[in-house]
């Protein structure tokens, strides 16, 4: 959990892993929350924001397919 809350940190911020995982700490110890419930809730809530615009996910698509059959 801890690993895929510092993921969307990461995607988010535009950050590494260790500049996430210090966020989340510093706001683990700013709210008194430990770190793993800070991450669950982070993770459970992401799927209603609106993190990746359309424009974003055609990327990323075309990262992991290739280009599509019509740019051929």
């Amino acid at each position: 959990m801890i690993e895929q809350a510092k993921g969307a940190l990461m995607l988010a911020y535009g950050i590494d892993a260790e500049q996430a995982f210090g966020l989340l700490r510093k706001r683990s110890q700013a709210t008194n929350v430990k770190l793993r419930s800070l991450a669950a809730q982070l993770i459970a809530e992401l799927p209603s924001l609106d993190l990746a615009p359309p424009e974003l996910r055609r990327e990323v698509d075309h990262l992991l397919h290739g280009p599509s059959q019509a740019e051929h």
